[in-house]
């Protein structure tokens, strides 16, 4: 267990609280128990704790006996959080019906590849003589999410390489599929959007990383989709496959929203002021020597971006 607090100094700082073996079960009544037996031995005071962030795990999260309950059932004022993006359920069960045959489509195409020794054997000589990028293709199913962004980039640099191998194995079912201008621009979105939910979720997992942290950085958002739109011969970014996307970013936003909550307390300790969002703080109400970084900040339009 992490804790983040506000140190003499007026700087955050992040240590290792506990570190305690469970020796039977692990459910959130059992992680609760050391947690209270640490406060107590050490007098914490639980109104102290301003937020608790959780990993996203069952015995974490349960509306009954999760630990992020048990939490608020002693002090209802803190802010609970989930720190892992679960992207299984904020990005491909949240996947309009196109593309989620999109995403199933290539899913075949990667198993198909990867189905036998003989198949990736022959796959990798195929695309080493056409000099293609990547030398093999991460192998995936719906419950491997970890390479997913990995995965769809690499069957898009791929693609033709791959319709090469199709037809060489009789797989006429997957290669009119992956021929198919519509299903290409889709996987080239679902390429973009994973490797953007892996890079995001990989900043979320930074030691002392905070939320303002998280969206410093300005993204060419869909450079894989541009590809394909920039390229004179594909006039296929059709209305229907427009909507589809401007759908899944709305769905996207809202469990966001989910994730990351703006809980709108009313606040007047300027310090967490300053973490929650520092665009609302009034720079006079800072002390002095912090007000020119403050302006800074302020006025950073990748930051507000």
């Amino acid at each position: 267990m992490f804790v983040r607090f506000l140190s003499g100094d007026n700087t955050i700082k992040e240590e290792l609280l506990l570190s305690q073996v469970l020796e039977t079960t692990s459910i959130g009544v059992d992680v609760m128990k050391i947690i209270l037996d640490y406060f107590k031995k050490h007098k914490l005071m639980w109104e102290n704790l301003a937020g608790f962030c959780t990993d996203g795990a069952p015995a974490m999260l349960g509306s009954r006996s999760g630990l992020a309950t048990l939490v608020k059932q002693i002090n209802p004022t803190t802010l609970t959080t989930h720190y892992i993006i679960h992207r299984q359920a904020l990005a491909f069960k949240t996947l309009p019906k196109d593309l989620a045959f999109a995403m199933k489509i290539s899913i075949q195409l990667v198993n198909a590849v990867e189905n036998s020794a003989l198949n990736t054997r022959v796959f990798q000589k195929l695309y080493a003589n056409m000099d293609a990028e990547h030398e093999i293709l991460l192998f995936h199913t719906e419950t491997r999410w970890l390479t997913k962004g990995n995965m769809l980039a690499r069957l898009f640099e791929l693609r033709e390489e791959m319709k090469v191998f199709l037809i060489d194995k009789g797989m006429n079912y997957l290669h009119e599929q992956l021929s198919e201008p519509k299903i290409e621009m889709q996987i080239a979105y679902l390429a973009d959007i994973f490797a953007h939910l892996n890079h995001l979720n990989l900043q979320l997992q930074g030691s002392g990383n905070v939320k303002l942290e998280g969206s410093v950085k300005n993204y060419s958002v869909f450079p894989t989709l541009r590809v394909l739109i920039d390229d004179e011969h594909y006039k296929c970014f059709t209305e229907d496959i427009q909507n589809n996307v401007l759908e899944h970013l709305r769905v996207l936003k809202e469990e966001f929203t989910r994730y990351f909550p703006e809980y709108g307390v009313v606040d007047t300790d300027v310090v967490k002021k300053l973490i929650r969002n520092p665009f609302t703080v009034e720079v006079n109400n800072v002390q002095e020597e912090m007000q020119v970084e403050l302006i800074d900040l302020q006025n950073d339009s990748n930051l507000k971006s």
